[in-house]
């Protein structure tokens, strides 16, 4: 529900908009999908804004959103990328990469802690990490390593529904929780983006898989 708690929908409208297709582009064994979205199209009463999505599938996967201001006012958002990673028991993996950073623990009514070591998830997972590093996400059952980096963000969110969140989900199967993690480059809360009329502003993941 956004920096105030209470807009609505959740995640922003433009995670339920359809988005058009500008077309797709190839260069050696890489293709490149690429999407647009506008806030007249929403009826976005937060401003004027033009977001293009691009998706480059080749030897890794590459996400990168860009956020244009297109009013003649200063237009702040948030933002992120909800990369769900298919895993084989999210009850056995190990994330590395976030070791010494703070984080806000929403499943725990927005406490404020540090990560100490490896990330494993025992219980229902929602947090904001203050990191830009690189993030591993160590899959045995899937024998795989998944690698996670970013541009224009400031922070990761981990999150897993675990057993209850799981059920309580309309769109989010009961049986489904063992086999996602989600690992997202994030611009949230007192990291939102502010731009200037006619600024932008590029939020980029790349992700690739290795063989343990």
């Amino acid at each position: 529900p956004g920096r105030t708690t209470t807009m609505q929908p959740a995640h922003g409208p433009a995670r339920l908009a359809t988005w058009a297709f500008l077309g797709e582009t190839s260069h050696g064994a890489a293709t490149t999908a690429r999407y647009r979205l506008t806030s007249d199209e929403v009826a976005d009463p937060q401003g004027d804004w033009e977001a293009v999505y691009e998706v480059r599938v080749g030897a890794e996967l590459e996400l990168a959103l860009t956020v244009s201001a297109t009013g003649s006012e200063l237009f702040s958002y948030e933002e992120a990328l909800h990369t769900y990673l298919a895993v084989g028991d999210v009850r056995q993996v190990e994330v590395l990469g976030l070791d010494g950073a703070s984080y806000l623990d929403k499943a725990r009514g927005g406490a404020d802690a540090v990560q100490s070591g490896v990330l494993r998830i025992t219980a229902e997972t929602d947090r904001v990490y203050r990191s830009t590093a690189e993030v591993e996400v160590v899959d045995p059952v899937l024998g795989r390593r998944i690698r996670l980096s970013k541009e224009g963000s400031a922070q990761t969110v981990v999150w897993n529904p675990w057993v209850d969140k799981a059920r309580a989900m309309p769109d989010f199967g009961d049986d489904e929780w063992p086999q996602m993690l989600c690992v997202e480059a994030v611009n949230a809360l007192d990291q939102a983006v502010e731009l200037a009329p006619g600024q932008s502003h590029t939020v980029r993941q790349r992700i690739r898989v290795e063989t343990l």
